[in-house]
This record gives C-alpha cells, sequence and structure tokens, in this order.
C-alpha cells in the first residue's frame, strides 16, 4: 500500500512540474474554445454550447486523484445534471475531462494501475478521456480544478463547491434567467368511500409541475399541501358529497405566479345513500342485524364489523345476500366470531371509510374496544347492557346501554368474603367488619339487608363495612336484597369477634362517688380550697385546689353520670 502511494505521488509530482508554465486563467477570463469527443464518441464544442444560452461545468481530474474522487462521491455534479442538465431544465452541461496523459482508459474504468476506482459507472454526463491539452490550455496546475464557463465565455473556479453555490454561480454570477415554475396539468383522481356521518369523501387530484422553488406549499382550493415530486397526488379531505362538479385552482404560496386552473375538472360523489346502525345482536345464535335508518339506499358492501380484535367485512358475511340496503330496510348477517362465554362480550360497526358508527357492550365492562368507543361518543366508558342475550335496539338514533334491551338476569349473590376486621373500640365496645359481596341480577331498587341492617346498595365486588358489639361470639353474615329477600347469601362463623373492652370515662366532678355531682362534691372542694400539693379533690388535676375546680363543680351541678 505505500508503494503504491508513492507510486501515485511521484506521478502527480512529475505531472505538476511537466504542465505549462503559464499562470492559471483568474476569474472573469475568457475561456478557451475546445472540441473534444466523449467516451461514448460524442463530440461537443464548448462556445457552440455557451452561445446557445448555456452554462458549461469543467470538472478536470485524474484517475489517481483521492481529493477528485471524494467529491465525485458526493453526487453534487450529478444533481446538478440531472436538475439542470438536458434532461432537466436545460440550462446547464457538466464535462468531466481525465486530463493526465500518462494514464488509459482501463484507469477510467477502475481496473488499471493507476487508478482509484470506476469513474465512468453512474456517471450521468459526458466524460473525456485524455484531454491534457485542455487541461494546459487553462493554465492548471492542480487537480480536481473546477470551472463554472457562462454563455459570455467568461470562467470562474467553482472549485469544490455545493450544490447551492453551483445554482449561484449558474443564475447570479452568469446572469442566467432562472427557470420559471410551471404547473402543467390537474387532473381528477380517484375518489374514496363516502362518509356516512358527514356525508363527506376524500377527492384525489393529479398534479403535475415543473421547476418548483424550493420553500413554498401548493394551495389547492384554499388548503395547503406539501411539494413533493411531479407527477403529485393530492388528496383533499372532508369534500362534500352532493354530486356538484367544482373547479379547481392551485398556486405556490411564495410564487404565486406558479399557478394553474382549471374549470369543472371533477364531480362529487352522491350523498352517501346508506347509514347503518345495530337493531339486533344474538350471540347465542350468531345472529347481527342492520338497519339502513337513512331515506335512501345504497351500497353497504364496504361496511363491516368487529369483536375480540376480529373483523369481517359485509362482503365477507353476507355469502349471496345482495348488499344494497334500501331506506329502512334490515339486514341479518351471521357472525362466528364470539366467545363461548356469550354473557360477555361486545361489538363495533364500521363505516367504508373504517370509521367506527357503533358499538354495544354486554355483560360487564372493559372490553376491548370500550376505551375506543367511549372516546368517539359511542358508549359510555364503564357501563354495559345488564341482560342476557339476544339484545334488540329500542333507541331512537341515540348511543348507549340504556336504548338496547334484552332478558332478565336472575337475582343470585355469588359470594360474601370477609376483608378483614378491627379490634375492640374501648370508647364505643365495638369492632368493625369489612366484607365484599358478589352478585349478579339485583333488583332496581332498595338497599343490601345485612344482619337485618339496611346498607345502600353498590356495584357488585364493593366492599362494606359494619360496626358489631364486642361479645366475644362467633359472628354470622346474613346478607339479601331488601326488595328481594329470597336473593340471599349466609356466611356462618363469618369472624370471631373480640370480648367487651369498653371503658366508662366516669364523672370528673363526681369527687363523692354518689353517681351525681351534689352540694357534698362542693363542699369536699372547698375542704381544700387552696391547697397546693398532694390534694385529694383537685378536680381539673393541675395540681392545685383554686377557683378553677370550684366552677368545673358548678358547671356539672345537678348532673348524673352514665
Amino acid at each position: 500500500m505505500m508503494r503504491k502511494y508513492i507510486r501515485t505521488l511521484s506521478l502527480a509530482v512529475l505531472l505538476i512540474l511537466s504542465m505549462d508554465s503559464s499562470a492559471q486563467l483568474p476569474n472573469g477570463s475568457i475561456a478557451p474554445d475546445f472540441t473534444a469527443t466523449d467516451i461514448n464518441g460524442v463530440t461537443y464544442n464548448l462556445y457552440e454550447l455557451l452561445d446557445a444560452g448555456n452554462t458549461v461545468i469543467l470538472d478536470f481530474f485524474a484517475t489517481w486523484c483521492g481529493p477528485c474522487w471524494s467529491y465525485r462521491e458526493t453526487g453534487i455534479l450529478d444533481d446538478i445534471w440531472n436538475i439542470y442538465g438536458p434532461n432537466g431544465t436545460g440550462d446547464v452541461y457538466v464535462f468531466s475531462l481525465e486530463s493526465d496523459g500518462s494514464t488509459n482508459s482501463a484507469d477510467l474504468y477502475g481496473t488499471g494501475s493507476n487508478t482509484i476506482g470506476d469513474w465512468v459507472t453512474g456517471t450521468p454526463f459526458p466524460i473525456f478521456d485524455n484531454v491534457q491539452s485542455i487541461f494546459n490550455a487553462y493554465g492548471n496546475n492542480y487537480f480536481p480544478t473546477i470551472y463554472t464557463v457562462c454563455p459570455n465565455h467568461t470562467l470562474v473556479e467553482s472549485g469544490q463547491a455545493s450544490f447551492q453555490s453551483f445554482v449561484n454561480t449558474i443564475y447570479t454570477t452568469c446572469d442566467m434567467d432562472p427557470p420559471v415554475c410551471a404547473i402543467l396539468d390537474i387532473s381528477p383522481g380517484p375518489q374514496l368511500a363516502c362518509n356516512p356521518l358527514t356525508n363527506t369523501y376524500t377527492q384525489q387530484l393529479i398534479l403535475s409541475y415543473e421547476n418548483p422553488p424550493s420553500l413554498g406549499l401548493f394551495n389547492v382550493n384554499g388548503t395547503f399541501h406539501a411539494i413533493t415530486n411531479s407527477p403529485q397526488l393530492i388528496s383533499l379531505a372532508n369534500t362534500p358529497a352532493n354530486s356538484e362538479t367544482v373547479d379547481v385552482e392551485i398556486f405556490i404560496n411564495t410564487e404565486e405566479t406558479c399557478s394553474a386552473d382549471t374549470l369543472n375538472c371533477y364531480t362529487q360523489r352522491d350523498p352517501c345513500c346508506a347509514l347503518i346502525r345495530l337493531q339486533y345482536v344474538n350471540p347465542n345464535s350468531n345472529v347481527i342485524r342492520v338497519k339502513n335508518i337513512s331515506g335512501c339506499g345504497g351500497d353497504i358492501s364496504g361496511w363491516g364489523v368487529a369483536s375480540n380484535g376480529v373483523y369481517n367485512s359485509f362482503d365477507e358475511l353476507s355469502g349471496s345476500q345482495r348488499l344494497y340496503l334500501e331506506a329502512v330496510a334490515e339486514l341479518q348477517l351471521t357472525w362466528v366470531i364470539w366467545s363461548s362465554d356469550e354473557t360477555f362480550g361486545d361489538l363495533q360497526l364500521y363505516g367504508p371509510t373504517n370509521v367506527l358508527m357503533d358499538y354495544i357492550q354486554w355483560g360487564g365492562s372493559g372490553s376491548l374496544n370500550e376505551s375506543i368507543s367511549a372516546s368517539m361518543g359511542f358508549w359510555e366508558a364503564g357501563t354495559f347492557v345488564n341482560a342476557l342475550p339476544p339484545f334488540e335496539y329500542i333507541g331512537d338514533g341515540s348511543h348507549g346501554y340504556e336504548f338496547w334491551i334484552g332478558g332478565d338476569i336472575p337475582c343470585d349473590i355469588l359470594d360474601v368474603e370477609v376483608v378483614s376486621y378491627t379490634d375492640c373500640n374501648p370508647a364505643t365496645g365495638d369492632y368493625s367488619v369489612s366484607f365484599t359481596v358478589d352478585y349478579t341480577g339485583a333488583p332496581e331498587s332498595g338497599g343490601v339487608s345485612v344482619n337485618g341492617n339496611s346498607i345502600e346498595l353498590q356495584e357488585s365486588g364493593s366492599t362494606y363495612v359494619i360496626d358489631v358489639p364486642s361479645n366475644g361470639v362467633w359472628l354470622n353474615l346474613d346478607v339479601s336484597f331488601e326488595d328481594e329477600p329470597a336473593c340471599s347469601f349466609f356466611l356462618g362463623n363469618a369472624v370471631y369477634g373480640p370480648s367487651d373492652c369498653y371503658v366508662n370515662p366516669g364523672c370528673p366532678t363526681d369527687l363523692s362517688e354518689d353517681g351525681a355531682t351534689t352540694v357534698q362534691d362542693l363542699l369536699l372542694v372547698l375542704s381544700e380550697f387552696g391547697c397546693e400539693f398532694s390534694c385529694v379533690n383537685d378536680v381539673n388535676e393541675d395540681g392545685n385546689v383554686t377557683v378553677d375546680d370550684l366552677l368545673l363543680i358548678l358547671g356539672a351541678f345537678g348532673s348524673t353520670c352514665n
């Protein structure tokens, strides 16, 4: 590797020393004319191209030149050619000129001994081999040397410039008119499905254009869209489905002269003529009925239902049934996705644009699709149809569990379980017991009765708390519904109660301990009035018998103790 590097360096030095000793052409000089034939046999004349209004970029390189290869790999000159060359705006030519006469064609194609790589493959613009005479005519002394030659024949050494720097030189230094932005064609594209909820759809347009500005947005009938690549598909959402023809006006907001308009460009879809709602759901027989509640008939093949993460379109479920549903007509479908436990489940109804249109949940809350349906206003989170299938819709278009009916659920208290209990409270002589009650089919009115005491009914599985006298015996829990006492549950020996711990706080003013505050207690305070040490009749226990003690006696005078 070191030998190759030394050899390459030596060749570079020898080449530079052997070159014409004339000075390199300064910026603003007239570029020497030349005629040369590229490796594909195409002959070009510099001045002919310039006189035709083109700018020409001259990239002088050598196959062994590392900086030349590195710049080639950036692809900047490729981009200039592709955008501004003959197949782009037609303003620019790029010439790649291999200018070391000691190299050969094998070096150019990357197979020789004096090359870094394949210079031909992937290069879109003309390549010229062994043109050291042109290199010398420009007074060049190093590789790479890159010029931009303007239509007036003057040159500027661009060097290994950025893409934007080249563009600035072409259209500023060379004083060329920049390519004109133009919108070439506006054509109607596909019309997507109609949304029955909004009677709108998405209209697509196919837009063809050239030379758009680097910054800006398309304004299409007042809506803004990014500029990508021509031809471009633009989607106009929320387009009214009303069968009217629409004129389209488009311009770029940063270059409003780049505009176009088309009269009667497209005709909007016909109105959505099918609005479907769930009417009957029976997971026992896997039957669903839907109804078209709109005033006109329409194709419903794009509608579908989902449950437990599985979706099927009406097309898939209908069999041979006709999927054009007239106004107020119903369609019955078979759905076999529900689990074996038909007492709990849900069902979603989707429109042709995959928008949720209806929902039902039964047997409990928390189904897979509950949160989505709640967020879109089709259900209230935590609610469900508390009935047995089949379920029938009885509403007038409203959504929610209250608009569905089904079979009655038999009342049953499934379980009563003690969660915890406390020790005896000395202040009351009671202890507290916490327990849960699981049930189904509770009556619509009345509370729950626990050991004969009425408690407000809570949701199944909730925790109840009762206070029970501490008596040191087993506590049974007898639970039933007030309005349906036959629906009950008896839990024997639920808790072994603590012994009675009640402590009577007594009467501090009853100094004589006769059960009341009387004259006798007043005399006892007076007999020790002014005592300051080891006082027997110190009512407030502050170490002294004073007026404060006397006032306490007088305040409780005549009262009895519990």
